[in-house]
């Protein structure tokens, strides 16, 4: 197709299995294992808080709302109430 900018070159290049590049991209994030860690695990926790949020809201309507206990129901929002708030912050 005339005006393609189709690369036959990267075609025909061999696949690398060369990892030095990775290597050479963890020395420079070696001064920020700190962050990354503190990073990766407000990442756990934020998606817990995220799949959580579903669960804890069928807990409040079937629990809570259909049992027509108001102690089941105080319990099921006080759960949500703190999923909310890890959520927040």
């Amino acid at each position: 197709m005339p005006g393609s900018k189709h690369n036959p070159t990267a075609e025909q290049r061999p696949a690398s299995r060369d990892l030095r590049v990775l290597r050479q991209l963890f020395s420079f994030l070696r001064p920020y294992r700190g962050a990354l860690l503190g990073a990766a695990i407000a990442l756990l926790i934020a998606a817990a808080a995220v799949l959580g949020f579903g669960i804890v809201l069928q807990r409040v309507v079937d629990h809570g709302l259909g049992s027509g206990s108001g102690a089941a129901l105080n319990q099921a929002l006080l759960l949500f109430l703190l999923v909310v708030t890890v959520m927040v912050f």
